[in-house]
């Protein structure tokens, strides 16, 4: 390491505007309970905590010390105090962001069926009729945690079928209570008539299976936010600048170890959206569907031991 302890306090206190500090700081977590007694010029859709404004300055100050420790940049270029306020600061809206943690599982019931049997020695053609299954969607959309924000915002997720495409539902969320919320829809499924041929001596039995599905999963309650983090300064005083959502999201660029020594709070609360963006975690929610996810007419040979799908039905509307 290039920085000693010491220097690293000093710098730390510089950029949390605390030069009136006794003591050297070398913990950054401690500093981070000490609000940045800084103003940001940045023009915003809505107000922004002071609590996000030093957040991210800490981002800024040790994204840099990082680079600098790692030879990216010069100390002289290094940065401390209000340089390492966020340029360009805005919170436009708030948004849900789903978790990579769907659970999901398929149950069939056979709903109709019919035998046919061919006692000649040739071969025969039966008809089925067509079918048609309603079935009654449920959505459950929970909010565990609020975030206290008079709001309600959605989301779209996609449900699995039985046929491996995904069903778009929408998951809709109040920010400001604990609340549980189920949404009902009816929806039919159909298969078309078949023909079936049946070998002689043979018994063929016809089965028109539903299949539900069960999903459920967790999401964020996020407030959207976008700014560039500054990580360097030149000798002609330019500041440069990553994105938010880069800062927040690209590991190669802030290294783990780095926002874990720094910055207080899970990496994990933060998502990026894009380059410049990111959601950051306000409260939290869960989701449960019931739902039909695919309706299929089977065959089954009795004499020969055999069995396939010969039609697969669709949700009317598809």
């Amino acid at each position: 390491m290039k920085k000693g302890l010491n220097k690293m306090g000093v710098y730390l206190c510089s950029a949390l505007g605390m030069f009136s500090c006794f003591t050297v700081l070398t913990n950054v977590e401690a500093a981070e309970q000490k609000p940045m007694d800084v103003t940001t010029s940045a023009s915003s859709s809505k107000a922004i905590s002071q609590t996000i404004i030093d957040r991210i300055s800490i981002m800024s100050y040790a994204l840099s010390y990082q680079m600098y420790h790692w030879g990216d940049i010069e100390d002289s270029e290094s940065l401390s105090g209000n340089d390492c306020l966020p340029r360009n600061l805005v919170s436009e809206n708030y948004a849900v962001g789903l978790n990579n943690d769907m659970d999901s599982a398929h149950t069939s019931t056979t709903v109709n069926s019919s035998i046919f049997h061919n006692n000649t020695d040739q071969d025969q053609t039966f008809s089925t009729p067509s079918y048609t299954e309603t079935y009654t969607d449920s959505i459950t959309t929970s909010t565990t945690n609020s975030a206290g924000v008079s709001t309600t915002t959605s989301v779209e997720v996609g449900l699995p079928l039985l046929a491996g495409a995904d069903m778009s539902v929408e998951l809709r969320y109040d920010f400001s209570s604990t609340t549980s919320t189920t949404k009902e829809t009816q929806r039919s499924w159909s298969v078309p008539g078949q023909s079936i041929n049946v070998k002689p001596g043979h018994t063929v039995e016809v089965k028109w299976v539903f299949y539900t599905g069960q999903a459920s999963g967790s999401v964020d309650l996020q407030e959207v936010i976008s700014a560039d983090v500054p990580y360097k300064k030149d000798a002609q005083g330019k500041i440069y600048t990553h994105g938010l959502g880069d800062v927040v999201g690209n590991k190669e660029l802030f290294y783990d170890n780095f926002w874990n020594r720094y910055i207080s709070e899970s990496r994990t609360n933060w998502k990026r959206i894009d380059y410049n963006s990111a959601g950051h975690k306000i409260g939290a929610g869960v989701y449960n569907a019931d739902y039909g996810s695919g309706f299929v007419l089977e065959a089954n040979d009795r004499t020969a031991g055999t069995k396939e799908i010969i039609a697969v039905g669709k949700y009317l509307g598809q």
